[in-house]
């Protein structure tokens, strides 16, 4: 059998799909992500890879490293030699329960389910491309290794340095990011700053009139209007409060979208600036996790999978992503990386997140064609 005449069944990968799907992992529930990191696991060493389980720390699930050798049978390769990472994610933003409100369900060509776009699906044609290529026999001149986290939706705080060390080992490194366009694969990323706010008002000496929430709501308005084309700043998960009648504390979190290393500078500076003199009241500003700027450059994995595209009668054109991605940390290491990889899909990390099917073999088929030709 050769590449052309690999076949994915749309059908089969919808069913297989939804096992994943239906496994809840919100990034705060150790174990439920670790379920997920379980099936994956079991999947691929059904395909022969030697499987490694990092355990988690900082309170966050297992990560899962999985080697699978060039060749078949005794032309099996080196196992030191660099080859291509695939550096996904088994956690999700969505809460357990989520799949009350929003089930996997099928109407026409969408797929919808929490976890589906960012990124279950990415993770799952990437596990199909592989079985495909092993079981048919097709030829990979390189190793492949899956390394899946398992606080992405955190920031990586405590795999970034698990990543990068993989990275290093390799020469390639593929995300399936989610794209929001067919033709679209990406070769940079915005930067993403984290921040914590919080508030405090003296309960005993401060009138009470004075709320923790309403100074929060206050700086809420200020921060929304410091964003710029080059910077963008969004509020969220704000927690306060145990009465209705005051509020000594108001916390919330913030994260900044940065075009360039200057946006960046300046939206930092601006946040610190925010910080009260005071520390017993008023705003404090503490800077958490930050995922660097991946600027858009000459990219021998686009170039390879672009002429692989077109001899499918395909078009793809390589842009730059927003931020929050595996690649902002592995292609600002300077690791040949390419991110995009995985399926269509919109309302990532909403209430709306989907996928268009039709996308599943699509992608799938130019991730085995990429496995097939690197060198």
């Amino acid at each position: 059998m050769t590449l052309s005449d690999l076949k994915f069944d749309t059908e089969q990968m919808i069913s297989g799909l939804r096992l994943l799907v239906e496994s809840e992992s919100p990034t705060t529930d150790a174990a439920a992500v670790n379920k997920v990191i379980d099936l994956v696991s079991y999947d691929l060493t059904t395909l022969g890879a030697v499987i490694e389980r990092v355990p988690g720390r900082m309170g966050f699930a297992d990560s899962l490293r999985a080697l699978i050798h060039p060749g078949h049978g005794n032309d099996r390769g080196s196992s030191h030699q660099p080859g291509v990472l695939i550096c996904c994610h088994a956690d999700t933003v969505h809460e357990m329960g989520s799949l009350h409100s929003m089930p996997y369900r099928r109407e026409g060509n969408t797929l919808w389910g929490p976890g589906i776009a960012a990124m279950k699906a990415g993770l799952y044609i990437c596990v199909e491309a592989v079985r495909h290529i092993v079981r048919h026999e097709l030829r990979m001149t390189l190793p492949v290794t899956f390394l899946v986290v398992s606080d992405k939706e955190q920031g990586c705080p405590s795999t970034r340095e698990l990543i990068e060390a993989t990275a290093r080992d390799n020469k390639y490194v593929l995300v399936p990011g989610t794209t929001e366009n067919a033709q679209t694969v990406y070769t940079g990323r915005f930067a993403e700053q984290r921040y914590k706010l919080d508030v405090k008002v003296d309960a005993a000496s401060e009138s009470y009139s004075l709320s923790a929430i309403s100074e929060m709501a206050r700086h809420i308005v200020d921060i929304d209007k410091m964003s710029t084309p080059g910077c963008r700043f969004k509020v969220g998960a704000i927690r306060s409060g145990q009465w209705v009648n005051f509020a000594e504390k108001c916390t919330a979190e913030v994260i900044s979208e940065a075009v360039s290393e200057s946006d960046v500078e300046k939206s930092v500076s601006q946040m610190m600036s925010l910080n009260s003199p005071n520390p017993d009241k008023g705003l404090h500003v503490n800077r958490s996790v930050s995922l660097p700027l991946w600027q858009t450059g000459e990219n021998v994995l686009a170039d390879k999978l672009s002429v692989f595209a077109n001899s499918k009668g395909l078009t793809l054109k390589a842009v730059t992503g927003s931020s929050g991605s595996l690649a902002n940390i592995t292609g600002a290491m300077g690791c040949t990386t390419l991110d995009g990889l995985g399926v269509v899909g919109a309302g990532m990390q909403s209430r709306a997140e989907r996928i268009q099917i039709n996308s599943l073999t699509e992608r799938a088929q130019l991730l085995a064609g990429l496995l097939t030709t690197l060198e």
